[in-house]
């Protein structure tokens, strides 16, 4: 199953005009994680992308409670904003929950499977946060990442050096330091990490499968 066949043939209504849901205060948090949020409706597929953009999805899938502030802090946000704009969106997914649902039951099999594969990215990207896969796991990951055909060498590259993955290379966790390096603005170095993410969910089911069986070999209790 392709990612491209679920968008197009799933998650293409148009239902929440996302804008007019958020406040001053909502959208101020916001523009410092740096997401922006567009005028009109957006699809479920579309607000979906926004909250795995804020880092709400990646929250939700993390048992240690201090690990789901890593994004908000390295933006500035505080706890306390990002638990405030973590209840706003869930607010604004059950006052949506009945269209919502809807989809789900239309597309039974793909929704599970496509959060399936969120789950399965999202666990991936604790392991590298916290920087603890071997490097025989590191060397899998990193070409898988390396032969994606929908991201560009410059996003594979910031993505690896990030998290280390290549061990002929130091780890460098600081967007900032990155930046300084490429001579370019940390937001770009976060923008093409992100990017790299996002494609995850896209990847050939085999290679889905390679990332599980690595996240079920590293047996982390905390997962």
């Amino acid at each position: 199953m392709l990612f491209e066949e679920y968008c197009d043939n799933y998650l293409e209504s148009k239902i929440i005009d996302l804008k007019k849901e958020l406040t001053n205060k909502d959208l101020a948090i916001i523009e410092k994680l740096e997401v922006n949020i567009e005028d009109g409706f957006y699809t479920q597929s579309r607000y979906e992308d926004v909250k795995e953009d804020l880092g709400i999805y990646y929250s939700n899938y993390d048992a240690d409670r201090e690990q789901r502030y890593i994004k908000p802090l390295k933006y500035g946000v505080t706890k306390k904003e990002f638990d405030y704009l973590s209840n706003r969106f869930s607010e604004i997914d059950k006052k949506y929950e009945e269209m919502l649902e809807g989809n789900y039951r239309r597309k039974t099999f793909k929704d599970i499977w496509l959060k399936e594969k969120q789950h399965i990215r999202n666990k991936l990207m604790y392991l590298l946060e916290k920087d603890i896969l071997t490097d025989n796991k590191k060397q899998k990951i990193l070409e898988i990442v390396i032969n994606m055909k929908d991201a560009t060498d410059m996003q594979k590259e910031r993505f690896v050096l990030y998290y280390g993955l290549d061990k002929k290379q130091k780890r460098i966790h600081n967007a900032s330091k990155i930046a300084e390096l490429q001579n370019c603005t940390s937001s770009n170095i976060r923008q093409s990490i992100n990017n790299i993410k996002l494609k995850i969910v896209r990847l050939p089911d085999e290679q889905i499968e390679t990332i599980r069986k690595i996240i079920k070999q590293t047996n982390l209790k905390s997962l």
